[in-house]
């Protein structure tokens, strides 16, 4: 069992490489360059925005985890370093900011993809209208909110999965929940990518107006090899895979990168499901 004194060693920012007793001034493990004084990169030295130390301002982690995510993952080792309620606080209220204003966002995509067509005065004309449109009911936000929700769900069950099943066999559970809770920044990333690339490709209203997909024969592999699903998703998923593996599981990045081409065709096709599913429930209902 770690003693106090191993669990506040020093490590490599980049890596998490151990650092006692090291003279050199480069990580052995990856090369990253590091400074004379070792106590600075001791965990207890760099609280996180998530620790029971810090005050409830944790949402200032936001550009931490997107700008500089090895530092923000890299505080995160101990349960100390990030409460349990703190990091879920954080990844809800994300979530919940992202399913408030997604027809903000949507309008916002259709705007972008019209004026990279038709010119900006087209695109504000329909940015004009659709506000207006937007401002003047609630049911186009509750229908686009009760949409997120299930849209985005499929990204949290996908990764909690993955989360489960790899921390798991790492033995590094407890600590793996916690750093996917602060993931959250990185699921909407992927989330509005999306979003703006299905826009782009298809120059069509994006989901719920238009499903892609709303038949089961579509959950087939040879989808992925489909021209529209590989420019949409492949490689947002990559990226997203790449620091899912490297930050939230603790992989090394010669282990990370061969397996985020594995998160491609797993978010594809719980896209199309979940796409499918929403489909199927909402004639249901109408039934």
């Amino acid at each position: 069992m770690a003693t106090t004194s191993d669990a506040d060693a020093p490590r490599c920012p980049s890596c998490n490489y151990e650092l006692t007793g090291l003279e050199a001034l480069t990580c052995p493990e990856c090369g990253t360059a590091l400074e004379r004084d070792f106590s600075r990169y001791r965990p207890s030295a760099r609280p996180s925005p998530w620790s029971a130390s810090r005050g409830w301002w944790f949402w200032k982690g936001l550009p931490l985890v997107l700008f500089r995510p090895w530092r923000a993952f890299d505080s995160c080792r101990r349960p100390a370093d990030g409460t349990i309620w703190r990091c879920l606080a954080f990844a809800l209220i994300l979530s919940l900011f992202i399913i408030v204003t997604w027809g903000v966002w949507k309008v916002l995509a259709v705007g972008c993809e019209v004026a990279s067509r038709n010119g900006l005065a087209s695109a504000r004309v329909l940015l004009r209208y659709s506000l207006r449109q937007m401002m003047t009911s609630r049911s186009p936000w509750i229908r686009l909110g009760v949409w997120e929700i299930w849209s985005l769900s499929r990204l949290w069950v996908l990764f909690a999965i993955l989360t489960l099943v790899l921390s798991g066999i790492r033995g590094d559970l407890r600590m793996g929940l916690r750093r996917l809770l602060l993931f959250a920044p990185w699921l909407i990333v992927l989330e509005l990518a999306f979003l703006f690339l299905g826009t782009f490709i298809c120059s069509c209203i994006p989901e719920p107006s238009t499903l892609f997909y709303s038949d089961w024969e579509y959950v087939r592999w040879q989808t992925l090899v489909n021209a529209f699903w590989l420019k949409r998703a492949a490689v947002p998923s990559l990226i997203v895979g790449v620091f899912f593996l490297r930050y939230v599981i603790s992989m090394r990045w010669r282990s990370a990168l061969p397996l985020a081409l594995l998160v491609y065709p797993l978010v594809a096709l719980v896209t199309i499901l979940w796409s499918i599913l929403y489909e199927q429930l909402r004639i249901f209902r109408i039934q």
